[in-house]
């Protein structure tokens, strides 16, 4: 049967969905080609061009977030290799050769530009990225990589709910609200459930085991505290296995003959050879997040470690996926009032802007099941990444559940960096995430 190719980019419900799983505005045509069973979608066809004229090799791609990041474990543990070692290269060149064949019959008569090359995911030979060999795999394709992904990961092309047999204009294999894939992806449209065009992500992530927690530490020039603050960290009381990364930012002040002296098994250290700002150090610190759950932590003492239980509990019963500490519902140093005010400001901008209903926006404390910031690119290098992570998150339909924390604010002189001008570069990302796709 000859395929069509992937109808225009006009269906808004589908580009809302794939925008918000991907954390961008998709830059090509594409069709969604299999669902979940809760009507989210899971697996997108690509356009072989995008719309710009540049070439599209991956013709399909996983958007389910979960389903990216076991497969993104699988190669994190030697998954590439292992599937080269255990697949018969006749049969994946095979693939490959069908997979190229398939997706350039796509391409529009007459095109004289750039093409596509190779086969799945680009590769011209051998396995190149797992997720794209699962992915077609996933909507009927041949594949042996992919069958060998799933067989790691325990997955089927049935789709998780079970058929209702008292239908019986349901075919078999078909759960009701999931799109129905042939043999070679072939798709006929079935109508998803109402549920899936809800903005509430938190049913995205389905509930899981979680075992480790990954602590990112941004250090600049706090050589007095940064030992008293890795103590705490060591010594809080939680019931998952620790990981700490700490990343000094370019310290001058010898806050990295300190980290030299506490660093072990526990506590990696990166340095950056010159002061970036708070932003680009979590971001190197997100880069290297192995834990199920991620929390950052300043490296002054305004933030107590003995507050994480409570941070965490959320998470770890399954009511949250994003969890802030909010320094306005608890015990506190209170703050200078200027302090105060632009806080409040900015949280109330969110609010406005975001249509939730924070009250500290700018805590330190932001704690995420780490499959929540798949996909997410944290851009900002300075403060403002507090008011990005939070406006991208808020975006995607994630609501952030606040609990109380302790404070104990410092003052300028005590080495407090964030300044008035900070407040301006918060609001500006407020505004600019709020109105752009990122």
């Amino acid at each position: 049967m000859t395929r069509r190719p992937p109808r225009p980019h006009g269906d808004a419900l589908e580009l809302e969905e794939v925008a918000r799983l991907l954390g961008r505005e998709p830059r090509g045509e594409l069709v969604v080609v299999r669902r979940r069973a809760d009507g989210v979608p899971s697996v997108i066809e690509n356009a072989p061009l995008l719309r710009d004229g540049t070439p599209m090799p991956t013709r399909f791609w996983l958007v389910d977030p979960e389903l990216r990041a076991a497969v993104s474990r699988l190669e994190a543990d030697g998954g590439v290799r292992a599937a080269e070692a255990a697949v018969d290269p006749l049969r994946l060149a095979v693939a490959h050769e069908r997979y190229a064949k398939d997706r350039d019959a796509l391409i529009p008569p007459g095109h004289a530009g750039p093409r596509p090359s190779g086969g799945v995911g680009g590769a011209r030979a051998g396995v190149k990225c797992l997720h794209a060999h699962f992915a077609w795999w996933l909507a009927g394709g041949e594949d042996p990589v992919g069958a060998w992904v799933a067989e790691r990961l325990g997955a089927t092309r049935e789709p998780p709910q079970a058929r209702d047999d008292d239908d019986p204009s349901q075919p078999a294999g078909v759960a009701k609200g999931w799109p129905e894939v042939g043999p070679r992806g072939s798709r006929r449209d079935r109508t998803p459930p109402a549920r899936a065009r809800s903005h509430a992500a938190d049913r995205l992530l389905a509930p899981k085991d979680y075992r480790t927690l990954t602590v990112i530490v941004p250090v600049y020039n706090e050589r007095s505290t940064v030992a008293e603050i890795i103590r705490r960290v060591r010594a809080a009381d939680v019931p998952l296995v620790m990981d700490v990364v700490v990343v000094d930012d370019g310290s001058t002040d010898g806050t990295d003959q300190v980290l030299g002296a506490i660093t072990d098994s526990t506590v990696r250290v990166v340095r950056h050879e010159r002061n970036r700002g708070k932003g680009a150090a979590v971001r190197t610190g997100l880069e290297r997040a192995t834990g199920d759950v991620v929390i950052v932590q300043d490296a002054d003492l305004e933030y107590d470690p003995d507050d994480w239980p409570q941070l965490l509990d959320p998470i770890l019963k399954h009511k949250a996926h994003v969890v802030y500490g909010s320094r306005f519902t608890g015990a506190r140093k209170n703050m200078l009032l200027l302090h105060w005010i632009g806080n409040r400001f900015l949280s109330l901008v969110t609010n406005l802007l975001y249509a939730t209903t924070l009250s500290d926006m700018e805590t330190c404390y932001k704690v995420f099941d780490r499959r929540a910031l798949d996909g997410i690119t944290v851009e900002s290098d300075r403060f403002d990444f507090e008011p990005e992570i939070t406006a991208k998150i808020l975006r995607r339909g994630y609501r952030i559940y606040e609990v109380p924390i302790s404070y104990a604010g410092r003052e300028p002189e005590e080495g407090k960096k964030i300044t008035w001008r900070d407040g301006f570069a918060a609001l500006r990302a407020l505004v600019k995430y709020r109105f752009t796709r990122q």
